[in-house]
């Protein structure tokens, strides 16, 4: 099942988008427990919403973090922002699972970072 996600300019679901190849959802946040961790990951899908590679940036000072994710998002041939519609998925960077992971029948969470996405699958989400 696919799981669409609005995005919302500004917030968290902000760079979201299609391009030539499919398409993309990015984040960049501090990593918990630490809150000083700053972290930039760029997940891209093809077109019919199955996960294809995720690219991730880390920072202990966040500099550069949020910048290499607006130039990798930037470098997306015919980048258009914009909604997503994409399938659960789960991969590991520095011993930390990130992705859209099913936690029952009516709710899927994009961890770590936190959103909660419910049925009936709107495209919005909580915090």
């Amino acid at each position: 099942m696919k799981i669409p996600i609005t995005r919302e300019e500004g917030y968290h679901t902000n760079v979201l988008g299609t391009y030539t190849d499919g398409q993309y959802m990015g984040f960049a946040f501090f990593l918990e427990p630490y809150q000083k961790h700053l972290i930039s990951a760029l997940h891209l899908f093809d077109s019919a919403g199955n996960h294809l590679e995720s690219k991730f940036w880390d920072s202990d000072d966040g500099s550069e973090v949020e910048v290499e994710l607006e130039k990798a998002v930037a470098a997306l041939p015919q980048n258009r922002p914009g909604n997503i519609a994409v399938l659960t998925f789960s991969v590991e960077w520095n011993q930390t699972v990130f992705g859209l992971i099913s936690q029952s029948d009516d709710r899927i969470d994009y961890v770590p970072y936190g959103l909660a996405f419910f049925s009936p699958w709107d495209g919005t989400y909580e915090t």
